[in-house]
């Protein structure tokens, strides 16, 4: 491998440790103004204490079968999912049921 190669890696690998090394301090909640969030304006499902640290709430898309999905960002709180029924495989909301028919 390469130098700039190895330097790469050892950059995502730091990155990676820091995003999951996070903690919240107890208390950090009390200095946070969360963003206003209710049902009318969400489209998806509002989540209680959903965001970083479970400060605040969360509006979180709903992406139905066949939509696209990620996993999300290590560290960060994701801000949709795949439907009930259905699990994000290779980039796609899939249905259980074709996932065990594999």
């Amino acid at each position: 491998m390469s130098p700039k190669t190895l330097m790469v890696l050892a950059l995502v690998g730091a990155l990676v440790q820091a995003a999951l090394a996070i903690e919240c301090a107890p208390g950090i909640c009390s200095g946070v103004r969360c963003a206003s969030v209710d049902a009318a304006s969400c489209n998806g499902e509002v989540r209680e204490h959903a965001s970083f640290c479970g400060c605040c709430p969360l509006c979180i898309s709903i992406i139905q079968a066949g939509g696209l999905c990620f996993d999300g960002i290590l560290g960060l709180p994701p801000t949709s999912e795949c439907a009930t029924g259905t699990a994000c495989i290779n980039s796609t909301c899939t249905p259980l049921t074709e996932i065990s028919e594999q």
